[in-house]
């Protein structure tokens, strides 16, 4: 897994410097070109109070700073980009624009239920992104070795590709692999009413039998993972312990592409986009 071009979307009304240094580090590590856009959530010749249009020159100003921007990251500049409208819409042209592999937000966390419930530009992305999502919470540092990355699976064909590709991308990062499945009690309970044996002994036949799958997958890759296990809970809880853990950087999740947004982000997804931390989603 390579990624050559790595696009930035930066929200203006915010500090950016720390999220452009962190993204800059990171594409510098990968030797991918980083391309920046800002998105004005105006519409494109229209004056909000029927005086004179100043998007033109505000567009100009907002580019005029992008590109002071991208003068001072450490990695190679690609395009620079301000435009105008729905910002997901936007962001999703440019990203297809530069050929973008890679898709960098950074994230701010709000507290409060009301901030929680609101869906935000991640979740607008994800069901028509056709590249990786990384968030990179914008008042972390940048990632010091050692390195070690988290990674949750299913055990289906998805799963198995997307084990491929994080104990690649964690091997040219040089960062330790840890690989976890969460087999869901509620999800195997009603196999439980139709065999002998009843709950814990469904959920143990369901444990042992993605312990086996998951041991045959990892024996395969070049290079073995830190650590690897088979837990029963609930995926949201684990995956929130990984990114408070201060030994674990990067928490890697899977998010396939798809027109229904319930089939993209479920609530393990729409949980770890709504916690602190950084969070890489490969796509398939």
């Amino acid at each position: 897994m390579r990624y050559n071009h790595i696009l930035l979307a930066v929200d203006l009304r915010h500090d950016v410097r720390h999220l452009l240094q962190r993204t800059g580090k990171f594409a510098l590590r990968l030797g991918a070109a980083l391309h920046l856009i800002s998105v004005l959530p105006v519409a494109d010749g229209m004056s909000q109070d029927g005086g004179p249009d100043k998007t033109p020159e505000l567009k100009r100003e907002t580019f005029a700073y992008l590109e002071q921007l991208a003068g001072a990251m450490p990695c190679s500049a690609g395009e620079c980009m301000v435009e105008c409208g729905e910002v997901a819409p936007e962001i999703l042209a440019a990203a297809a624009r530069v050929n973008a592999d890679l898709l960098v937000l950074g994230s701010r966390q709000k507290p409060g239920l009301m901030a929680w419930l609101q869906e935000g530009t991640a979740e607008k992305l994800l069901p028509s992104l056709n590249c990786d999502l990384l968030i990179l919470d914008e008042d972390r540092p940048f990632w010091h070795p050692p390195l070690t990355f988290s990674l949750f699976v299913d055990i289906d064909d998805a799963g198995h590709q997307l084990l491929t590709k994080a104990a690649h991308f964690a091997h040219r990062m040089g960062a330790d692999l840890r690989v976890t499945h969460v087999v869901e009690p509620l999800g195997e309970a009603h196999l439980a009413l139709e065999l002998e044996g009843g709950y814990a002994a469904t959920l143990t036949d369901a444990c042992e039998k993605a312990e086996r799958q998951l041991a045959e997958w990892i024996t395969a890759l070049p290079e073995l993972p830190e650590r690897w296990q088979v837990v029963s809970g609930s995926p949201g809880r684990f995956m929130a312990e990984s990114l408070a853990d201060p030994k674990i950087q990067l928490v890697v999740v899977g998010g396939a592409r798809s027109a229904h947004r319930h089939l993209t982000q479920g609530n393990h997804l729409h949980r770890l986009l709504h916690e602190a931390g950084d969070v890489l989603i490969l796509r398939w």
